[in-house]
């Protein structure tokens, strides 16, 4: 859809041109006005849902990503609806309304759980009956796993409130926002009671598209023609064409940050030249 509105001009250009033959209907189509516009909105409506879905599918996304992103997915389809010409107030309620049934479908004690262990959000913005369900998680994962439930579940207080070992003082915090939350409890909180709960189920990914990534790469590697090849050394191409793949991106990056620098000196020294020779000077 985004890429019948980039060549929208195009589009009217070959619906007027009487060198191509388009069926009056057709063309009609293309010249109407309205017809534009809904697509435009169309496309507004659907950007928080792939938005959405795109962030869960990462290979640096992680399961508290989850209420996170429905969260936001409820507020910018919101934002969306309201400014809508065409729905009317029964279609943009229904639109929210399969949100909500969505993520109630979807979401699961773990995803409080997680939410509420996770450094960026410790539990931000959860109702009282989702901080019931993460605790009632974290205990049944305490009993399976025959840890202390009294200390973890003390210790997650802690978490949560910023007190005692996790003080909000404490220079921990500072690189929450940028770290994967596992590594955060890896590396300064790995001894408390909650850690390893921590640790463990926020490796959990929110989806499997990186595991599908995974795969495709070894279908393309492991063919049937080059069905011979040892696992050690399927793994060890695989090891390379994904470091290629990140290289290159990060190339990619360096390149576009490059050629805006060069960019910008350009324009200073053209200022410059323009002003020693302005006869005013």
């Amino acid at each position: 859809m985004e890429s019948y509105l980039k060549n929208r001009e195009a589009l009217e250009l070959l619906a007027i041109s009487h060198e191509v033959t388009i069926t009056q209907e057709i063309k009609t189509i293309i010249l109407n006005t309205d017809i534009w516009v809904k697509l435009d909105e169309i496309v507004n409506i659907l950007q928080p849902l792939a938005t959405a879905i795109l962030s869960t599918e990462r290979d640096t996304s992680v399961l508290s990503d989850v209420y996170y992103t429905f969260e936001n997915l409820k507020k910018g389809l919101s934002q969306v609806l309201d400014e809508s010409v065409f729905l009317d107030a029964e279609d943009k309620n229904l639109l929210l309304g399969h949100v909500s049934s969505r993520k109630d479908f979807c979401m699961q004690s773990i995803h409080f759980a997680v939410y509420l262990l996770d450094p960026r959000h410790c539990g931000n913005g959860l109702s009282d009956e989702d901080i019931s369900k993460a605790t009632e998680y974290i205990q049944e994962y305490c009993v399976s796993s025959g840890l202390d439930v009294t200390n973890v579940l003390t210790n997650m207080a802690e978490f949560t409130t910023k007190t005692n070992f996790f003080q909000e003082s404490k220079p921990i915090w500072s690189p929450a926002k940028k770290l994967q939350p596992r590594i955060w409890w890896q590396t300064f909180a790995l001894n408390q009671s909650v850690g390893a709960i921590a640790i463990k189920i926020l490796s959990v990914p929110p989806s499997s598209a990186a595991s599908e990534r995974n795969w495709s790469m070894f279908a393309h590697t492991h063919t049937k023609l080059r069905n011979r090849l040892k696992q050690s050394r399927v793994l060890k191409l695989i090891s390379i064409r994904s470091n290629l793949n990140l290289l290159k991106k990060k190339d990619e990056k360096i390149l576009y940050n490059d050629s805006e620098d060069e960019d910008s000196k350009d324009g200073e020294v053209e200022h410059v030249t323009t002003s020693n020779t302005d006869p005013l000077v």
